[in-house]
């Protein structure tokens, strides 16, 4: 299970990762696109008025009407072609590597009347009304609507990203959850200290062995614990008796015989650990290896 969970937290994170990346590289694309896509218009207004054979006069700022439409106007009255303007759009905005689904329509300045309009769309579901219909002269003022998305708002992105971090957490939490309910239970003597055929549990105080569970008093997981530390090594007296009993103030040898003894019967269950008494100098708690 726990590779399991490994597994998915390293899968929703490189997915977070990819999608953040490829977000960012979108964003970049995007702005790129948005700060490029009022230069190729105007440059469509420059070319339209030439083909009506207008070199002189002004074409005016660019105005966004929203993240997704751009308003191209002029200084003087002119004809135009329908022909000429759907070539003109579309040879520009596709060698600029501008979105290719888009809306144009031509307004009359003063009324705001659709005068003229097409389509352009995806698999070649075009919408070109009216070819070989020359306009008549007049003010225009031309919209190019490119397809929701086409050029991303960044409110759009930023709500993506955290559409995919917040789904990468939801897996990683029912996974986590899962890997909770049905992982094995630890032993309680899973970082105990193996004497012989017991484990000794150091913070509980208790001895375990396949037959029997024994429970110690406080010095006796304190002697306990130091012997265990250091197995089949002497461990002088006056060590024992000033790290369990010093705190007491008042400690003698008597007492550490007694504890040691009351170990020696809780141990002796199993012959190949055996505490032992160094003349004079100490104990040692002897394991067969």
């Amino acid at each position: 299970m726990k590779s399991i969970l490994l597994f998915a937290g390293l899968f929703s994170l490189s997915t977070l990762l990819f999608s953040a990346v490829v977000l960012y590289g979108t964003d970049e694309h995007n702005e790129f696109l948005e700060k490029r896509a009022p230069l190729v218009i105007r440059k469509i207004g420059h070319k339209l008025l030439l083909h009506a054979g207008d070199s002189s006069s002004r074409v005016l700022p660019v105005r966004r009407i929203n993240p997704a439409t751009f308003q191209l106007e002029f200084q003087s009255a002119f004809s135009f072609v329908p022909d000429s303007l759907v070539e003109i759009v579309r040879a520009n905005l596709a060698e600029n590597d501008l979105p290719l689904e888009y809306i144009v329509n031509v307004m009359e300045c003063h009324s705001h009347a659709i005068v003229y309009g097409f389509a352009m769309g995806a698999e070649h579901r075009d919408i070109v009304p009216c070819l070989g219909r020359v306009q008549p002269e007049g003010y225009y003022t031309i919209q190019i609507g490119f397809q929701e998305g086409g050029l991303a708002a960044p409110e759009r992105k930023a709500y993506l990203l955290c559409m995919l971090g917040l789904g990468s957490l939801l897996v990683l939490t029912y996974v986590g959850k899962s890997w909770v309910k049905n992982r094995p239970q630890q032993s309680a003597f899973e970082d105990s200290i193996t004497i012989g055929s017991y484990a000794f549990d150091q913070n509980k105080g208790i001895l375990k062995n396949k037959v029997e569970i024994i429970q110690l008093s406080g010095k006796e997981s304190q002697l306990l614990r130091i012997f265990a530390s250091r197995q089949n090594q002497l461990i002088e007296r006056d060590r024992l008796l000033k790290e369990v009993w010093e705190d007491e103030g008042v400690f003698t040898g008597r007492s550490l015989d007694v504890f040691v003894s009351r170990l020696r019967k809780k141990l002796q269950n199993d012959p190949a650990v055996r505490l032992i008494n160094v003349h004079s100098r100490g104990y040692k708690l002897e394991v067969d290896v």
